[in-house]
């Protein structure tokens, strides 16, 4: 990511990835095959960041520094089964993901300029997934042995301050607004087909890790602050996380037969935390302005057979999530807003 220097106001850097991974079967009528497996892995990476080494150096000497990454990713993994039959030992439909965006944001050494925006040194981390594993389709499938589809993925989104090794004295800093935004969408499901086989698994995974999720994070904007140093205009450091995931595994529409078990589980948590950093406290920056924090963990979560006929040995189904919503923050001289909150 390269640095560049805009109206003498600001330095920005933004980060894209954009990711499409598909693997699929459709409409093909398979005789008799050994084990079927469709499966994809894919991830999506983006990092706006500027390096300790340019600040401290000054190469970014003046004015604000805004930073955006953007991951986004479209991750999809399914039999079709539209007019076809298919004979197999076994079935496996498989979808595995990671992505991630980190902004980390700093104060130049030379000191902010008034008038670009609200003077303010942004970081936006952002993730956007849209992902799915299925079978689907009006067709027929056949196998003694086990039918699996399965979806997992993991998303995370932080944004931050890197703190360069530089100590500010004699100038105008400005305010820094951080934000981390995570919105994932996910599936597993069977949807449609005539299915027999000796079991079902329909399993759908995300983040269901502890702290795994959305982080922004307040922190120095340099190792130590001396005289005369104070915000150029705005006096509100903000830092906003939000998690906002969909989580499904289902059966619908179909008609199954499984002389062994049908299971069908959604795990997943939705996990936002708002803090700030140690080091900001530590060096007194939070004594500068008001200290804004927001954290929002919430979700769609959801596990169920609808409008299917199914025949089997025994049946689950299985909805396990969590919220986690945390914002924490010391107390700054002007005061502080905190709120956190999980559905």
């Amino acid at each position: 990511i390269d640095i560049s220097f805009i109206s003498g106001t600001a330095n920005t850097a933004i980060a894209t990835a954009e990711a499409v991974n598909y693997a699929y079967v459709a409409g093909a009528s398979i005789a008799q095959a050994e084990d079927l497996a469709v499966t994809a892995a894919g991830s999506s990476r983006a990092v706006a960041d500027i390096s300790n080494g340019a600040l401290s150096a000054g190469y970014v000497s003046i004015g604000v520094s805004v930073l955006y990454a953007y991951a986004n990713g479209d991750y999809r993994t399914y039999v079709d089964t539209s007019g076809a039959s298919l004979n197999v030992d076994s079935l496996s439909v498989s979808n595995t993901y990671e992505a991630s965006a980190t902004a980390k944001t700093a104060q130049p050494s030379g000191g902010a300029i008034s008038g670009y925006g609200a003077d303010v040194n942004i970081a936006l981390a952002s993730v956007g997934i849209n992902a799915e594993a299925a079978v689907k389709g009006n067709g027929a499938i056949t196998t003694p042995g086990a039918v699996m589809v399965q979806a997992t993925g993991m998303a995370t989104a932080d944004a931050g301050v890197a703190t360069p090794a530089v100590e500010f004295s004699g100038i105008d800093i400005a305010v820094n607004v951080i934000s981390a935004t995570l919105s994932a969408k996910q599936e597993a499901y069977i949807k449609g087909a005539t299915i027999n086989a000796g079991s079902i698994q329909v399993i759908s995974t995300l983040n269901n890790t502890d702290d795994t999720g959305a982080v922004a994070e307040l922190g120095s904007s340099a190792t130590s602050f001396g005289a005369d140093v104070s915000l150029v205009s705005v006096e509100i450091h903000t830092a906003i996380a939000t998690a906002n995931n969909t989580n499904h595994a289902y059966i619908a529409a179909a008609d199954i037969t499984s002389s062994g078990a049908i299971s069908v589980q959604s795990l997943a948590q939705a996990y936002a935390n708002a803090r700030v950093n140690e080091d900001a406290i530590d060096v007194g920056l939070i004594s500068f302005g008001i200290t804004v924090l927001k954290a929002i963990a919430q979700g769609d979560f959801a596990a169920y057979v609808d409008g299917s006929e199914l025949n089997a040995g025994s049946l689950e189904v299985k909805n396990v999530y969590t919220s986690h919503a945390n914002a924490v923050a010391a107390q700054p001289s002007l005061g502080i807003g905190v709120e956190a909150i999980s559905g």
